[in-house]
């Protein structure tokens, strides 16, 4: 993640207007810096996503970060930076997780490792984008750790839980089909500790209060928002949800799936998927500990809940609907194909030794040192019980042979594991500082419209007057421009609004009143305009006209 930060560094102080998708994310930020916002992005199945975290914490990253370091009137890289931010808090608490839970040097590693190349694809902005599939990606893992972690009674992990559950539904509604599920499956791991009597409700009452406030607070938004609003969003996602009758073939709606979560190696069917599959069904599942198959089954419910909805999801299925799940494939073949790597004689000793070095990364997990090497001795032991009578002499070489080892550790090994760490560090920096960080590039600037329109004999466009914004049906495509000049309109202080049904992708508060005549029309230049007019300017392949009175038709 530094590396990002450095590969990105030369571009912050270059101008960069928003476009599409993003200039309406842009606008909501800007609303959430006024405490204005109370919805996610839209979605393009007529509602918009639950909730506006993400919003608010770009807005805060924006309000803290020096405006110097920017150009003047340019606000995307500071909303950037924020989600880089976010996304490194996250990804940094994901591993201390994983720690915790005891996953194994190796296993931390690939998991790394494979995150790295199924985004790949994606560019190195990825991490830096406010774009809701772009947002659960890294969160998706946290919550995964964390759920496994509260079923394991290591009850601390409830508030990065909840939070991780909250900005993961804010940011994409379809989350729902699979975060309740997997709660639910905590609930199961809490009464069958329950019913051995090692729940421990001492140690969980403060952490499930804490837990509890974020996600009261977090789905108030949302209720707060279909008070205001006689149901708001809340109500259209359930009239989305009684009107659509859309169920895809399961078969064709699998390989699409299961083929998008392969990321950059995604060639029309399942590639790592099957083998992730055949690695676990023959080889795995006698190698790995409780921890382990507990990460893979809530994956499972990921993707389970993930095909469910590619089921019911109407018009085509595109890859970015499955980002979420690119991080939960690399979990699985983390998990399923650390073991198989192992049984080759592969040995990371001198990273083992780094990472649990307390100079370096702080003191070693209970659950790291302990439980983690018991669990291992023990899986030994009963994989031999069933070829030896008792099995005792076999355990107790195993841990006679492991205390010589750690007492043995040869001097050379000591003195290199720190160039060992420094290398792997060194090889994730530069990997990050090779990637392309920049923005999204687009030609297309709505601030020469602006100025274009503003150098026209005896028109001035006025803080004090209300802009329509209108483009006719046929041009919808032109929509990505119209809501980037409305962002720029905004930003210079000039209001804008919009005719219905363009509210689904604006926001009703964007909605024009009844009575408005001051009109910007956005074409296509090409188009045959209905009538010459002196007050159009043209800049690409817009044509974007003034006028002073225009009148709107249904379905213009």
């Amino acid at each position: 993640m530094a590396g990002l930060l450095i590969s990105i560094a030369p571009f912050l102080d270059q101008p960069f207007e928003e476009m599409g998708d993003i200039a309406l994310i842009s606008r909501q930020v800007a609303q959430a810096s006024e405490f204005e916002v109370l919805r996610g992005a839209y979605s393009r199945l007529g509602f918009f996503h639950i909730g506006p975290i993400s919003f608010y914490w770009m807005a805060l990253v924006q309000w803290v970060l020096p405006s110097g370091l920017f150009a003047e009137g340019s606000f995307y890289y500071q909303y950037a930076l924020g989600i880089w931010l976010a996304n490194t808090l996250m990804g940094l608490a994901l591993f201390v997780s994983l720690r915790k839970l005891g996953l194994d040097t190796l296993s931390r590693i690939l998991v790394l490792v494979f995150t790295i190349v199924l985004l790949w694809h994606l560019g190195g902005h990825v991490y830096f984008s406010p774009w809701g599939p772009h947002l659960t990606i890294i969160p998706m893992l946290w919550f995964t750790a964390n759920l496994v972690r509260a079923g394991q009674k290591d009850y601390k992990s409830l508030p990065g839980l909840a939070f991780a559950a909250i900005w993961i539904l804010h940011s994409h509604a379809g989350s729902l089909i699979f975060l309740g599920p997997s709660c639910l499956l905590l609930l199961y791991f809490w009464i069958r500790l329950y019913r051995r009597n090692e729940l421990e409700l001492r140690s969980l009452y403060v952490p499930l209060l804490v837990g509890s406030v974020i996600l009261i607070a977090g789905l108030a938004i949302p209720v707060y928002e279909a008070w205001l609003n006689q149901g708001g969003n809340i109500q259209a996602i359930a009239n989305y949800l009684a009107e659509n009758s859309t169920w895809r073939k399961p078969g064709k709606a699998l390989v699409f799936m299961l083929s998008a979560m392969d990321g950059p190696f995604s060639v029309g069917f399942p590639l790592f998927a099957p083998i992730a599959l055949m690695l676990f069904v023959f080889y795995s599942r006698k190698k790995i500990d409780v921890t382990k198959k507990r990460l893979l089954l809530v994956s499972l419910i990921v993707v389970v809940g993930s095909f469910y909805g590619a089921l019911r999801t109407p018009g085509s299925l595109v890859p970015h609907l499955f980002d979420h799940l690119l991080t939960i494939n690399a979990l699985i073949l983390a998990v399923a194909i650390a073991p198989a790597i192992r049984s080759l004689g592969l040995q990371l000793p001198g990273l083992d030794s780094m990472l649990r070095n307390p100079g370096i990364s702080g003191k070693p997990s209970i659950s790291e040192t302990g439980e983690s090497s018991r669990s291992e001795i023990g899986e030994r032991a009963s994989e031999t019980d069933s070829a030896s009578p008792s099995g005792t002499e076999h355990t107790r070489f195993e841990v006679d042979s492991a205390e010589t080892t750690s007492e043995a550790v040869p001097a050379l090994q000591k003195k290199t594991h720190p160039v060992a760490g420094l290398a792997i560090i060194l090889v994730f920096l530069f990997t990050g500082m090779s990637r392309d960080t920049r923005a999204p590039s687009d030609s297309f600037q709505a601030s020469q419209i602006l100025e274009q329109l503003q150098a026209q004999p005896n028109l001035t466009l006025d803080a004090n007057s209300l802009y329509r914004i209108h483009f006719a049906t046929e041009d919808l495509a032109h929509w990505p421009r119209a809501a980037g000049l409305m962002l720029q309109m905004e930003r210079r202080g000039l209001r804008a609004c919009i005719e219905p049904p363009y509210d689904i992708l604006f926001g009703p508060e964007a909605l024009c009143p009844k009575e408005i005549e001051k009109t910007i029309l956005i074409e296509p230049a090409s188009k045959n305009p209905k009538m010459k007019h002196d007050r159009s300017v043209y800049y690409g392949e817009i044509r974007a006209t003034y006028y002073e009175q225009y009148e709107v038709h249904a379905g213009k």
